[in-house]
């Protein structure tokens, strides 16, 4: 199929050699450089679809999708962020149950093994490997600070990652933090910004004008009106999940050029939209999510230490593509489920004072960031060549009502 899984994409990415030809050997970084912080910002794993076209092939979604494996359960409890004194209820999808029963939106089983063995993976890096986090469960869980949209495919997906990042249950449950829906910065805001709204109107008007090539061979595949529309982005999305049951029925019905012509189409049309033409639209979209990890690593920089060693943000596709644009880092296919961006904080001692760098690495391949010839990224030019798209609180709550 066109769409690799999650699984063969990160897993498989993950494993591969972790010191390329434009890096240091492994031995001279823990000669050289100390890892002092390290962010992971991750899509959710396999799920259900959230919106079925009328035309597609049916494909039946059973509850039993939806059986989680006992070895990505964990103990945890989902703590408020924010003004908010208590969790609001998390955000279910506004569509009905699926063709079989299923929610809609849900993290499958086979999505939660998916987290699980992302957080084997950051185990085995950070644990066995780089000895950078303690063994011990009750350590541990004083070192890692998770949070996460209040979306129960992303609740369950930390609460996975968690199960497989720890070997044993620590003493207490993990705290797991989210925000109340108006200070949501993990993912675009369409609730609190004017602005955002706006631009919605104009994506989809671009939308079907520049996908209408596209458009017309669907209606001719599925027999459908002149004047049909035909929404590619949910398409792309049905062709992801159907892969996630491993069911083919809409693949089949479209063919594998079709299929993988869409997928590129939707990645480069949601590239643009969030570029835009004006500068403003990337950081409305990703200003603040941006500027809170920049400033995690400042904070470091100037009090030389961390208040946790890492940070966990379980999030969406939607929230790792505008920070792959934000940091220049190519890519041709749309962000697959589980695909994880590592930002990791380092130091070294030059001439008896710590110099910070930055290293990247996107489903376990490291990254040449911010016009960097080398993977280890010196944080000031890190932080000059995002200052363009982080915002503060302010200037973000300023951007999302100018309008005109």
């Amino acid at each position: 199929m066109f769409i690799r899984s999650a699984f063969a994409a990160s897993v498989a990415a993950c494993s591969a050699t972790l010191w390329r030809e434009n890096t240091l050997s492994a031995s001279e970084m823990r000669q050289d450089y100390e890892l002092c912080f390290v962010q992971v910002v991750f899509r959710h794993g396999a799920r259900t679809p959230i919106k079925v076209p009328h035309f597609a092939p049916v494909t039946s979604y059973k509850p039993t999708l939806l059986d989680h494996s006992p070895e990505t359960f964990i103990k945890f409890k989902v703590l408020p962020l924010g003004s908010d004194s208590i969790v609001e209820s998390p955000r279910l999808e506004k569509t009905g149950p699926l063709e079989g029963g299923c929610r809609p939106g849900a993290l499958t089983r086979r999505g939660a093994e998916q987290m699980y063995q992302l957080g084997r993976y950051i185990r085995q890096r950070y644990v066995n490997e780089m000895s950078f986090l303690p063994r011990d469960a009750d350590e541990m869980a004083d070192a890692v600070y998770t949070r996460t949209t209040n979306v129960p495919r992303t609740i369950a997906s930390a609460r996975s990652l968690l199960a497989g990042l720890f070997s044993d249950e620590p003493t207490l449950p993990l705290a797991i933090y989210t925000a109340p829906r108006e200070e949501e910065i993990l993912a675009a805001n369409f609730e609190n910004c004017k602005l955002l709204r706006k631009l919605l109107t104009s994506w989809t008007s671009y939308g079907v004008a520049s996908s209408e090539n596209r458009a017309a061979e669907i209606r001719k595949v599925f027999e459908l009106p002149a004047d049909e529309k035909v929404d590619l982005v949910h398409l792309r999305d049905n062709l992801e999940t159907e892969e996630g049951v491993s069911s083919s029925n809409l693949h089949d019905a479209i063919g594998s050029r079709l299929a993988e012509v869409i997928q590129k189409d939707v990645t480069e049309f949601v590239k643009h939209v969030y570029v835009g033409d004006n500068g403003t639209t990337l950081p409305v979209i990703v200003g603040q999510f941006l500027n809170m990890m920049l400033q995690n690593m400042e904070e470091i920089e100037t009090t030389g230490k961390p208040r946790k060693l890492i940070n966990l943000y379980s999030c969406h596709d939607v929230s790792l593509v505008p920070i792959l644009l934000a940091l220049d880092i190519e890519f041709s296919d749309w962000p697959v489920y589980a695909s994880n961006i590592i930002i990791e904080l380092y130091r070294k001692n030059v001439s008896g004072s710590w110099q910070y760098f930055v290293k990247v690495l996107y489903n376990g391949e490291e990254k040449c960031v911010c016009n960097s010839e080398s993977v280890m990224c010196r944080l000031e030019d890190f932080v000059k060549c995002t200052n363009s798209t982080r915002v503060s609180d302010d200037v973000y709550y300023h951007l999302c009502n100018v309008t005109e």
